[in-house]
């Protein structure tokens, strides 16, 4: 715990034998998407068959930095928002207010509009 001092570790909650089906059906996914995406000049294409063979796996715990937030929006509903310390990636939905940014868009408009007109009178 002194390496993690300040930081909160948490440790697994789930055992191999849970992820196991779920990382196959997702490997399993992913590979009919790279089929399609790698099919051309047909206008559809169906996967009839699809099977994943396995020939070698290796399982690690490992500890990743990983930063979340999580907060509660003004619409009640949980938004978590999570980065990779490693790589900078980010991932999560976050509230937007749409009436909000079309007001600042249009006020920041607005004003550079303004010191425009204003500067081309002054030229």
């Amino acid at each position: 715990m002194s390496y993690l001092s300040g930081f909160l570790a948490e440790k697994r909650d789930m055992e191999r034998a849970e992820l196991e089906n779920g990382v196959k059906r997702e490997a399993e996914e992913y590979g009919k998407r790279l089929l399609r995406e790698t099919v051309k000049g047909y206008h559809s294409v169906a996967v009839k068959n699809c099977r994943l063979n396995c020939r070698r796996e290796h399982w690690e715990y490992v500890l990743l930095p990983v930063w979340t937030v999580t907060y509660q929006g003004r619409d009640g509903k949980m938004y978590y928002y999570s980065m990779n310390g490693q790589n900078g990636k980010v991932c999560g939905e976050l509230p937007v207010d749409y009436k909000k940014v079309w007001a600042v868009s249009g006020l920041v408009f607005l004003a550079v509009f303004v010191l425009g007109l204003a500067g081309g009178f002054l030229i």
